[in-house]
């Protein structure tokens, strides 16, 4: 299986379809690959995240992108409604920048427009879609309520 399919300059679709599993990642390349909408977002996504990694000045290391659903319901505290199953989401770390928290500050420090930025605490999550919604989000640990705002947990 060729998972070097390139969707922009930095990314490609083997790193976005990462979740830690090899399984689980190769569910998730297949389910990806087989649906094209699915590759157009991911495509848009990862131009839009060639802008952030410019503005951040560094690169971002992807923990999690696109979800199947099949996977999705095995992943712990992922909703039925998850941005990563339409291929719109990331969850991210920069160690160059520092935690999560320092990170989501960054961003809302340049002017980036996202849907979802959520501190994790050991990561951060983010959606960008049309909509813009701007919403932002802490939680401090697995299964704990979100709190509003990006918070130093």
């Amino acid at each position: 299986m060729n998972y070097n399919i390139k969707l922009s300059p930095s990314f490609d679709l083997r790193t976005l379809s990462f979740c830690g599993i090899p399984e689980l990642d190769e569910k998730n390349f297949q389910y990806a690959l087989e649906n094209p909408k699915i590759l157009q977002n991911l495509t848009v996504l990862c131009s839009k995240l060639e802008v952030l990694q410019k503005y951040l000045k560094t690169d971002l290391i992807i923990i999690k992108g696109v979800v199947s659903p099949e996977v999705n319901k095995l992943l712990l505290e992922s909703s039925n409604k998850s941005p990563h199953m339409e291929g719109v989401a990331i969850d991210f770390i920069c160690p160059e920048i520092g935690t999560a928290y320092q990170i989501c500050n960054k961003i809302l420090k340049i002017y980036f427009l996202f849907d979802q930025l959520y501190n994790e605490k050991t990561f951060v999550h983010m959606s960008l879609r049309d909509t813009n919604r701007m919403l932002v989000m802490t939680r401090a640990s697995p299964g704990a309520p979100y709190l509003a705002g990006i918070q130093n947990i």
